[in-house]
């Protein structure tokens, strides 16, 4: 347990514009931050830097991964709809805690369909 790592994503002049840091927390669990400089939000980094955490985590176990953000950066908020993966949000005055739900038994980025038919509940006839 106790694993952890970093990341960082590099303009072509060696700037860092983005980065990502991850500590297991359980045997299951993982937190995670994501950070990108506010002039490169649009480019999908944060995406991208996420995308390679359930990567890496996946393999390894991973069901959950927990993060934060302030109730009025909507990218993140937006960013964890993106993913198209069940999660949840409890929001206070100052911040709002997310914990995103990783499917089992998949390895690499999750296939979006199968995200789906976790993340929707089959209606029962």
């Amino acid at each position: 347990m106790d694993w952890e790592d970093a990341w960082g994503a590099f303009e072509d002049s060696n700037a860092l514009i983005g980065a990502c840091a991850i500590v297991q927390t359980a045997e299951t669990s993982y937190r995670v931050h994501v950070a990108v400089v506010p002039e490169r939000r649009r480019l999908q980094i944060a995406s991208e830097l996420l995308a390679l955490v359930i990567d890496l985590v996946t393999p390894r176990g991973a069901r959950t991964l927990h993060g934060s953000y302030q109730p009025a950066a909507l990218g993140a908020h937006r960013l964890v709809d993106r993913l198209e993966l069940t999660s949840a949000r409890r929001t206070s005055h100052d911040h709002v805690e997310v914990v995103i739900f990783l499917p089992s038994g998949e390895v690499g980025h999750p296939d979006r369909a199968e995200a789906d038919r976790i993340a929707k509940p089959t209606p029962v006839s």
